[in-house]
């Protein structure tokens, strides 16, 4: 790491805790509540609290640069546009792997003290819907390669959205929030929607077919969370986590070189 990125993300936490030290509490309280949660209640309860907390970090860096018109400093400064983006993806993707690793830290202690009250993505997922593996994978296996996915979730979310601000800038941030709730809650339905007027044009038959292919992707999903107890899952998720991290960075480099400023 170069002395000008270290300066880079030097400011950009400066300026975090100047404009957005407010909601800094509101995230410690997450990461409390959600491992008080994953012990005494659910495992899962933290995986929540740490999606919710992993698609916190760009909003708040992107809100405080254009409260600031910081974006500006960077056209004038001496500064390769590969290290702003350098310094953006290595703060963020630091953070989002403190908050997994402490996220992991309390699923795994959960489920070795094993004293919640109840493990209902386990119970139902595993004991009642794919029986047969109940007996190979274990709680804290399954629970390894749940975070696993939820780690790829966030890392894949995070990582496209810095490449979208540093390919769009202001334009993508400043997009209407009713047209964003908009788009969140509206495009769910409209696919739901289709796939039921599909359902109506194909036919009880292919719609069989459709859930029986269904079913065999699922029975493969889950005899790769079997693999090792879930060890294999935890590998290959975060492997492809951190690729697809690696894979939007260098994207972002080579479209932000070409942006006009």
């Amino acid at each position: 790491m170069t002395q000008t990125i270290k300066k880079l993300i030097r400011l950009d936490l400066i300026a975090l805790s100047g404009r957005q030290k407010r909601m800094i509490p509101v995230m410690i309280l997450l990461l409390v509540i959600g491992a008080a949660g994953a012990i005494l209640i659910e495992p899962a309860i933290m995986l929540i609290c740490m999606m919710i907390i992993s698609g916190m970090f760009p909003g708040l860096l992107f809100r405080t640069e254009e409260s600031a018109h910081s974006s500006r400093v960077f056209t004038v400064l001496p500064v390769a546009r590969k290290d702003v983006v350098s310094a953006r993806f290595l703060l963020l993707t630091s953070l989002l792997l403190a908050v997994s690793a402490f996220s992991f830290a309390v699923m795994m202690l959960s489920c070795r003290i094993h004293i919640f009250l109840t493990s209902g993505f386990y119970e139902e997922i595993i004991s009642v819907l794919m029986p047969t593996l109940a007996k190979s994978l274990s709680l804290r296996g399954f629970y390894q390669g749940l975070f696993a996915l939820v780690f790829l979730f966030c890392m894949g979310r995070q990582a496209k959205g810095l490449r979208k601000y540093f390919r769009e800038g202001d334009t993508a941030a400043a997009e209407g929030t009713l047209r964003r709730i908009g788009k969140k809650i509206l495009l769910p339905v409209a696919v739901i929607m289709l796939f039921e007027l599909v359902m109506l044009l194909i036919g009880m038959p292919a719609f069989k077919f459709i859930m029986s292919v269904l079913e065999g992707l699922w029975s493969i999903f889950m005899a790769m969370m079997k693999l090792g107890n879930g060890l294999v899952m935890w590998l290959i998720g975060v492997s492809a986590g951190l690729g697809l991290a690696a894979y939007h960075y260098t994207a972002a480099v080579l479209e932000y070189d070409d942006k006009e400023l």
